[in-house]
């Protein structure tokens, strides 16, 4: 009768194997947070830009109502927000509104605004945030 050899340990190639097993497992694993953390810094982002451009939206809104606005003196420009910097770019249109017969002023006025938004850091999104055609009607002439 031959004797069985009991085992005391590891051989080095099970030892290798398991090794190589979990390596990969962690790689996968670290693969899955970095993918998710990049994808948080992308919604921030993006979320900022969107808030951003109704902040400014209002803005102009208050300036509209106020006769505070002066068209000539928009061009675009850069702003901070959460020491993120962002460039916007703002396109306002003025135009009278007439009765149906386009003969009498009504002394109303329609603003037609259209906003983009973009971060100036475009390595974790390179998305514009754009509202475009938003209308303000106002009784300001300027």
């Amino acid at each position: 009768m031959s004797k069985l050899k009991k085992s005391k340990g590891f051989t080095l190639i099970e030892l290798l194997v398991a090794l190589a097993i979990v390596s990969t497992i962690l790689l996968a694993f670290f693969k899955v947070t970095d993918s998710t953390t990049k994808m948080n810094v992308k919604n921030d982002l993006d979320i900022k830009a969107l808030n951003l451009a109704q902040s400014e939206i209002e803005n102009l809104r208050n300036q509209i109502k106020n006769n505070t606005l002066i068209e000539e003196d928009i061009e675009p420009y850069k702003k901070s927000i959460d020491g993120k910097e962002f460039n916007i770019d703002l396109d306002i249109t003025k135009s009278n509104v007439n009765t149906k017969n386009d003969n009498v002023n009504t002394g109303l006025y329609m603003y037609t605004i259209s906003i983009s938004v973009q971060p100036v850091d475009t390595y974790f999104s390179e998305k514009t945030t754009e509202l475009k055609d938003i209308k303000i009607l106002s009784k300001n002439s300027q």
